[in-house]
């Protein structure tokens, strides 16, 4: 078998003691650094076979243990799995260095210009009509990841990336997760096979959204919830679009939980004992609505501008309902009237149910390499195939070998 030498690599150091990225010979960076967080860095680059701009994110230890492998292959899938103009594209996955272990991952993205949180919070002009554009764009490409049995569970306006045209994707699907019990993990007990005890499917966590995005069933810890607490996160991006402020801002769970029953007010105590599991939970949305007088304190409808779109604070509304079955999904959301200008002028289009079979329990560190691996093999099939992936390995240091 004839093996293609593996792509050149050009190491280039970002402005500002920004970290080094070295890619494929291919791709030229612009010095522009796009994005910083806990993940590692995004750079502007431009890709010289097609003359294209594109964004290229550096993950860094992106293969250190299973949940990092956990958190790439979930992001790789998802991006890979979605054929969707609102949800950001996954264009390449660069082979690793010839001369190492394979540590920092580089995905080479769509490039947009720039994120929701900066247009609102930059002073830049956003008139209804833009709001409008957005929460249609934003549900559009929610109703496809819902379609396929995914929860994003991360959806803020720093997740949701804008170009000079308003054409809107989401991104960041670190934290997504399957909510089809045929198709999530299974448990498996001690000799490797599915437990068969009641609910056996691997539960969904509760510590998931940036706190400000997050729905009540969240705050409280349910163990299950639904759809429901994408379409909470999307009426508090709707709120602060039109309001330009975040809606809760709350320091912790207490007060987060504190803020929206003082802008949405307290559910019956019907509703309260259906939707919430914790007594102590309970007990404390009581004392809030009873110190209250029943009513919201401090209601959303104050905080928005007099002239705010009838229809947009409509929608709001039911977003912002503190029962998630009372919730629109976001396919009922788009027929609202306040979409009546748009209907029609793009389709709305489903995805297939995706796999989350990496997620089961009993998947060693080395096989999620592998699965990553076979992923690059995808984009570059040139590549040898591996039955494990190469080991990660570091300096003393802890990190590896590069100097950001």
């Amino acid at each position: 078998m004839t093996v293609s030498p593996p792509p050149r690599k050009v190491a280039y150091k970002l402005p500002r003691g920004g970290a080094v990225f070295e890619v494929d010979a291919r791709y030229t960076i612009s010095g522009k650094r796009l994005g910083e967080g806990s993940f590692g860095s995004i750079a502007d680059a431009t890709d010289t076979q097609t003359g294209e701009r594109v964004a290229i994110k550096r993950v860094k230890h992106a293969l250190a243990d299973s949940p990092s492998c956990k958190t790439m292959l979930r992001e790789i899938r998802l991006m890979r799995h979605f054929q969707h103009e609102n949800i950001l594209s996954l264009r390449d996955i660069m082979t690793p260095p010839s001369d190492g272990a394979w540590e920092n991952v580089y995905l080479v993205l769509d490039k947009m210009d720039t994120d929701l949180h900066y247009v609102l919070h930059s002073g830049q002009t956003l008139t209804a009509q833009h709001t409008q554009w957005i929460l249609y764009q934003l549900l559009r490409g929610l109703k496809s990841i819902h379609s396929a049995k995914v929860l994003h569970r991360d959806l803020k306006p720093s997740n949701l990336l804008l170009n000079k045209n308003v054409d809107l994707k989401i991104c960041d699907f670190g934290l997504a997760r399957g909510v089809d019990a045929t198709r999530s993990p299974q448990r498996r007990g001690k000799d490797g096979e599915p437990t068969a005890e009641a609910g056996y499917h691997t539960p969904l966590t509760e510590y998931v959204v940036t706190r400000w995005y997050r729905a009540p069933e969240l705050l409280v810890m349910n163990r299950e919830y639904d759809e429901g607490v994408d379409l909470w996160s999307v009426g508090c991006i709707l709120a602060e679009c039109v309001s330009r402020q975040v809606l809760f801002q709350g320091k912790d769970y207490l007060q987060q939980t504190k803020m929206i029953i003082d802008g949405i007010g307290a559910p019956s105590p019907a509703v309260l004992a259906r939707t919430v599991e914790n007594p102590a939970a309970r007990e404390y949305i009581l004392a809030l609505d009873a110190k209250a007088g029943g009513s919201p304190r401090h209601p959303v409808r104050s905080r928005m501008p007099k002239d705010a779109e009838p229809r947009a604070l409509e929608l709001m509304a039911k977003l912002l309902a503190f029962d998630s079955a009372e919730r629109p999904s976001a396919d009922e959301a788009l027929a609202y009237a306040y979409f009546d200008e748009l209907k029609g002028l793009n389709d709305e289009p489903d995805a297939p149910a995706l796999d989350f079979d990496f997620e089961e329990e009993g998947v060693s560190e080395a096989e999620l390499r592998a699965m990553v691996w076979d992923e690059m093999r995808r984009f570059h099939p040139a590549v040898p195939a591996l039955a494990l992936a190469p080991p990660v390995t570091r300096n003393e240091s802890g990190d590896d070998g590069m100097r950001d």
